[in-house]
Parts: C-alpha cells; sequence; structure tokens
C-alpha cells in the first residue's frame, strides 16, 4: 500500500454508488488510471470541480492490494478548460481527443508523449480560434504516432516499391497504403481497400505528422481531402482497437 502524487488530465468521470465517483485519469507518470473518489458526488465535496471532463490536476492516489482500484485522496486543479465547456462543437472536439486517448493507450503506461499531445490538444480547443475540424485531424495522426501506428505512406507495403502515377489503396490490416498493382491481384487480404487515396490526402498526412498543433493553420484542406483523411484515421484506429470509433460512448 502506498500514495502515488502525479499530474494528470481527467478522461472520463462517471457516476458510482449513491454518492461516489469511478474515475479515468490520464497520469504523466503512471498512464492511464481509473479510481475512485469516494464523496465526490455529495454538494460538499472536498473534489469540487476538479474531477470534471478535461480537467488538469496534480492528484494523490492511495494504492491499496492488487487488483483493487485507486482511491483518489486529493485533488489540486491546475487547468480547468473552463473555455470548452462554452460550445458543443468545442466540446465534441475535446472529448474526441480524450476519447481516442483512452481507447488507444493500454491501463497503466506512461506515456509522456501521448500525455503532452493531449495537454496540447486541449489547449488549443479551448483557444477556439483555427480549424477544429483540422486540428481533430491532426491530434489523430499524431496519436496514432506516438503509438506506433501511423500509416506507412511512402511505399507499397505489399510489394515495396515507391509509388508512381498510378492510383494508390489504403488498407488498414497492413497499416499503410498499396500500389495499384498490388490492388488489383484479387488478395483476399486487400479486399478492404476499395477507393483510391488522392495524393493529396497522402501529403497532407505527411505534412501533419512533421507539423505541430499549434501549426495547423499552416495547411488548407478541401473537401475530398478532409474527408479520406478521416475515414483514413478512423478505419486505422477501428482496426487497431478492435473496436468501432464511431459507434462508442463519450461519457
Amino acid at each position: 500500500m502506498s500514495l502515488l502524487t502525479t499530474e494528470a488530465i481527467v478522461l472520463r468521470s462517471q457516476r458510482l454508488g449513491e454518492a461516489d465517483k469511478l474515475v479515468t485519469l490520464f497520469t504523466i507518470h503512471r498512464g492511464k488510471v481509473r479510481a475512485v473518489a469516494k464523496g465526490a458526488r455529495r454538494t460538499r465535496s472536498r473534489f469540487g470541480a476538479s474531477l470534471e471532463p478535461f480537467t488538469r490536476l496534480n492528484t494523490v492516489l492511495f494504492e491499496g492490494r492488487p487488483g483493487t482500484l485507486l482511491r483518489i485522496n486529493q485533488t489540486e486543479i491546475l487547468h480547468p478548460f473552463t473555455g470548452i465547456w462554452k460550445d458543443l462543437i468545442v466540446i465534441s472536439a475535446a472529448a474526441r481527443m480524450a476519447r481516442l486517448v483512452s481507447l488507444m493507450t493500454p491501463d497503466a503506461e506512461a506515456n509522456f508523449k501521448i500525455y503532452h499531445l493531449l495537454l496540447k490538444g486541449l489547449y488549443q480547443v479551448e483557444k477556439n480560434n483555427q480549424d477544429l475540424e483540422l486540428l481533430t485531424r491532426f491530434f489523430e495522426i499524431h496519436l496514432l504516432k506516438h503509438s506506433g501506428y501511423l500509416p506507412r505512406v511512402d511505399r507499397c507495403l505489399r510489394c515495396g516499391k515507391l509509388f508512381g502515377s498510378g492510383p494508390i489503396f489504403f488498407a488498414p490490416s497492413m497499416g499503410g497504403m498499396i500500389c495499384g498493382v498490388c490492388h488489383r491481384d484479387g488478395s483476399s487480404t486487400l479486399r478492404e481497400a476499395r477507393e483510391p487515396v488522392s495524393g493529396g490526402t497522402i501529403a497532407l498526412l505527411a505534412q501533419a505528422a512533421r507539423l505541430g498543433l499549434d501549426q495547423v493553420d499552416r495547411l488548407k484542406a478541401a473537401r475530398l481531402i478532409r474527408v479520406q483523411l478521416q475515414q483514413i484515421l478512423e478505419a486505422s484506429i477501428e482496426h487497431i482497437t478492435g473496436r468501432s470509433f464511431s459507434r462508442t460512448p463519450i461519457y
């Protein structure tokens, strides 16, 4: 039994029993953990608003016997992200980021890059002065990158050749793109790759992986490119997690 003091971001907060909360935290030192906040739903709870989704806080967690839930002993708000809660579109963007981190990360495995990515993403969303749709795509690309699953776009993952002028297709199960020749050979493993991906979509994906979230305004994207990019990223996430992202509940 011991105490763990760590910075964390609240990913999810659920009712538990008559007065408690079950909170999913992404901590800087322990990764994703679930902890019980006793009495958190009482009117005069000592936790106040510190356990609301997206809140950045310092927390002290009590670790009991192996296999039991952590318990939240105390919290200190570092940044409440109250600006996020003023607009439904902004809430949706922040919720998508939090939900993705929850889906894509294993329990109790620290990942400093993903922690700071989520933190930067929430700060950029709260500013609400840029293209939130493209910002979300940037976030998804960097989350896949830091998780080791960023789709390969530089060469065909079946034959290994660099792409020429022919059509290019995305194959989620292979983790990247395949050329038109490999797509036409009828291999059953490639049936999921149906429509060609535009060169602009591939270029945007590659550029976004090199730029930070605060550089979204450097790039512009037509509607077709945005639609294809979203389809590629969601197909990647669904293949990796084995869950339909669009039907996963937020809170």
